[in-house]
């Protein structure tokens, strides 16, 4: 669920109940996220719109992914494997952020505008992996800054869908970055008891927010 600046022989030791703590927010993410997934794909294909429900599978995927992802990561003993599943779950980041701008994106009129906003943001996701798969522990700071500009964008390049929005949906967009933006003190806070746990409960209601503004303002839109 998370980026992270430090590599993993860093980390400092963690407590039998600050793992626990942290295994269940990963069980209530997979739990919840793999439920409203469904929901989403389940509403959406009620439609005769294939373009919103391609969207929906990709921001589906995007999700498990980074849940999944996390999970593996954050909750494996140190191995070859936890080294694997750490590059993965950065990937998984990149591909969730712009597997969320993918519905909204979808739902604008086509144009030309529309079409390179697609380009560019999975570009941007496909830069950011390739420097995570190739150069895990290098270009840290670089990969930070990516995420970040990649989590803000929505309220620059969507300026066409929040003018025929509704003020809830727009609301749910910036709480969701408010809250991803917000966490990473957290994450960084290694001295603070049930860091890890709190990050992640913080990324889980960022993305229920995201999730909620996809449900609302692109699928149930879609329905009316």
């Amino acid at each position: 669920m998370t980026p992270t600046t430090t590599s993993n022989t860093a980390e400092r030791r963690y407590s039998a109940s600050e793992i626990s703590a942290d295994r269940w927010v990963h069980r209530i993410g997979i739990t919840t996220g793999l439920v409203a997934a469904v929901a989403l794909i389940r509403t959406l294909a009620g439609r005769h719109d294939p373009s919103r429900l391609v969207a929906g599978l990709i921001y589906a995927g995007g999700l498990m992914a980074m849940l999944g992802f996390s999970a593996a990561y954050h909750l494996t003993p140190p191995s070859r494997r936890k080294v694997l599943f750490r590059r993965l779950d950065h990937v998984a980041i990149f591909i969730m952020i712009a597997g969320t701008y993918t519905p909204f994106l979808t739902a604008l009129p086509q144009s030309a505008r529309r079409t390179g906003l697609l380009i560019g943001i999975w570009l941007a996701a496909s830069f950011g992996s390739a420097l995570k798969l190739l150069f895990p522990d290098r270009f840290e700071r670089l990969a930070v800054i990516l995420y970040l500009l990649m989590g803000w964008v929505p309220l620059l390049v969507l300026a066409p869908f929040f003018e025929s929005a509704v003020p809830s949906i727009v609301a749910l967009l910036a709480t969701g970055g408010v809250l991803y933006t917000g966490g990473v003190v957290f994450h960084l806070w290694e001295a603070l008891p049930y860091h890890k746990a709190i990050w992640h409960g913080m990324v889980l209601a960022a993305a229920s927010t995201h999730y909620c503004a996809i449900l609302f303002g692109v699928a149930w839109a879609a329905t009316g």
